[in-house]
Order: structure tokens, then sequence, then C-alpha cells
């Protein structure tokens, strides 16, 4: 796939195919429990809002749902994988001590 803009990759047609993608693979809730069929109502509004965001760089991302899935040698795996941690910093920004 070739490289896209912040403008391309915003457009509403590629947020909308995007969107498209996930409701044609069956794509689970999320966090907020939303289901495919309940962010659809509300497309008109979710979409220009995601690109305004976008383009303006004030975008975060909200959290993510992990779940488990029994490998087939045994054990457990998470999906989506677990991103490494980031090392505790000692001291908290207001100088106290971060729990560990």
């Amino acid at each position: 796939m070739p490289a896209m803009t912040m403008e391309e990759l915003a457009s509403e047609d590629n947020l909308m195919r995007a969107f498209e993608k996930v409701a044609q693979n069956d794509g689970a809730p999320g966090p907020d429990r939303q289901s495919v069929d309940e962010v659809r109502a509300h497309l008109d509004v979710v979409l220009p809002a995601l690109r305004r965001e976008l383009l303006e760089g004030s975008y975060r991302p909200g959290l993510i749902r992990r779940v488990w899935i029994q490998k087939a040698g045994g054990g457990l795996a998470s999906c989506p994988p677990a991103p490494p941690c980031p090392p505790a910093s000692p001291e908290g920004s207001d100088g106290e001590q971060t729990p560990r």
C-alpha cells in the first residue's frame, strides 16, 4: 500500500472504508461495549469528529479491549499482544515516590 498523507488517511471515504472493513470482519465491541451496528447509527457524527481530531492532531485513542486466546500447544496468548511496559520512574512529577 502506498504511503498516504494525513489528509488522505483522514478522508471520510477512507474512514468509511476502514469502518466497513471492521464490520465485514464482525468486529467485536471495544471497551465502550458499542457494537458495529450502534456505531453505524452515529457515523454521521463519529466520522466528521474523528476526521477533525486526526487533522488537528488532537485525537487520542481510547482503551483497547484485550482478550486471551487458548494456544494450540497449551497456555494463553494475549490479543492484541501486550506492549512492553516502560520502565517505572522512581519519582512522580511532584517528587513523590511512584508506587511499583
